[in-house]
């Protein structure tokens, strides 16, 4: 038995290549960072401020900040594919409960599209939505905030986002909670 002969040695790449092809791995990988990070303060802006939006940004409907924030869900989803070591931990997290889960996602769907509740179809979406799409928050979350320089600024924009709010909310309810005085004139209140 021979062996083959090996028509030429392998050619190592030069230094300067391969310093150059690791520069382009590390900018593509900055690049997903960032889009990563900027995903994750709009998704949790989408979250938090809803309520917000529909109370002062009356002009636009209220079922379009109902529904921007599972948009950006599904956007994650589909936009940044799922880490390799993001599924196991999923399976054993669901391990207990993926079949019941699978059944009762598909007992939902049977029952959105029994023929008794046509018209109540929509409404059977809806529940549908609110009921089996957060449950893929936990691995496109997970998915997202598995880098530590992702991890990094989601802190900063929750720490941000939680600041702007108290600045907003705090002094508000601050004045409002002030004891008026007793020399007050016309005060209807008297605190003696």
């Amino acid at each position: 038995m021979s062996t083959p002969a090996i028509s030429a040695a392998p050619v190592p790449l030069s230094k300067e290549k391969a310093a150059a092809a690791k520069s382009i791995a590390q900018a593509r990988q900055d690049l997903l960072d960032r889009r990563k990070s900027r995903w994750f303060a709009f998704f949790l802006c989408s979250i938090c401020f809803e309520g917000m939006g529909r109370k002062y940004l009356s002009f636009i409907p209220g079922e379009a900040f109902y529904f921007l924030k599972d948009i950006v869900l599904i956007y994650g989803l589909v936009s940044f594919p799922l880490d390799p070591r993001i599924k196991p931990i999923m399976k054993v997290m669901f391990r207990p409960f993926h079949v019941v889960l699978g059944m009762a996602f598909l007992i939902s769907v049977v029952q959105i599209l029994n023929a008794g509740f046509r018209e109540s179809f929509m409404l059977g979406i809806l529940g549908l939505r609110a009921y089996w799409l957060w449950w893929l928050a936990i691995p496109v979350v997970a998915n997202i905030l598995i880098s530590p320089v992702v991890r990094r600024r989601a802190i900063l924009a929750m720490a941000y986002v939680t600041r702007w709010w108290l600045s907003r909310s705090v002094p508000p309810a601050v004045r409002g909670c002030r004891r008026p005085s007793a020399s007050s004139p016309g005060s209807p209140v008297s605190w003696s």
